[in-house]
């Protein structure tokens, strides 16, 4: 998906315009796809079983975090959890910056054998059939919304999908390159190089408070609930109340 979600966003120019109704499209995009789809959905469901969705909520997490165009929930999850933490910060670890600081951006997914996945580390989420099917199709959802969106509103397809999706793409990459490299600071001594930059914390949803949540990745909360800093707030936080619906 990477490549048609940053050809999508370069027409812009061409095939759209700014204004206060274009950008209310894009904060309810990074709202729905970059909080609550890549963050709460692939990272904290998904990626760590941090907490139980309800009903109702499951569907709309489910939704918004294949709209993220990172990969479904089952292959993302196999890879955080059985290529990244397992082997954090060492030459097994899928997107460390040991490997180069383009490799942990973005470098990485060039060279990545989907073939190579190992699924044993998502036993758990292969015994859940909505995960199952959703991930079969994965590819055919994703465009078959975008085409769905792009009918209705081609505004509405890349400034709320599209936009949002290739932000929370690249945030992604900064996590991987400067939240485990020599920027900066440490709360906890841990067995990697996992760090916590402040900006990265509070614009992507807490995921920069990273080195807190290499301590305790169990948490949903990455920022104050581990390291008592107030000021390390983690915006996830705010869904909470809205996912055991």
């Amino acid at each position: 998906m990477f490549l048609p979600m940053h050809i999508g966003i370069l027409l812009i120019p061409f095939v759209s315009s700014i204004s206060w109704l274009h950008f209310c499209y894009f904060l309810i995009g990074y709202v729905l796809i970059c909080g609550l789809g890549n963050n709460v959905g692939l990272h904290r469901w998904a990626g760590h079983k941090s907490i139980e969705l309800g009903t109702y909520s499951k569907y709309v997490v489910l939704f918004f975090s294949m709209m993220t165009g990172q990969g479904h929930a089952i292959w993302w999850a196999a890879l955080h959890r059985g290529a990244h933490h397992k082997y954090s910060d060492t030459d097994k670890d899928i997107h460390s910056p040991i490997h180069g600081k383009w490799y942990a951006f973005h470098g990485w997914e060039w060279k990545h054998d989907p073939s190579k996945v190992n699924y044993k580390y998502v036993v758990d989420l292969l015994r859940d059939p909505l995960l199952v099917i959703t991930g079969k199709y994965y590819k055919a959802i994703v465009i078959c919304t975008w085409i769905l969106v792009g009918y209705i509103s081609i505004d509405l397809l890349l400034w709320m999908f599209l936009l949002p999706a290739v932000l929370g793409l690249h945030l992604e990459g900064l996590v991987n390159l400067l939240c485990h490299n020599n920027y900066g600071y440490r709360n906890f001594e841990t067995k990697d190089n996992s760090r916590n930059v402040f900006l990265l914390g509070l614009f992507n949803w807490g995921n920069g408070w990273h080195n807190n949540h290499h301590y305790k990745q169990s948490s949903f909360d990455f920022g104050s609930t581990i390291s008592g800093k107030w000021y390390e707030f983690d915006a996830c936080r705010l869904f909470k109340p809205l996912l055991k619906l």
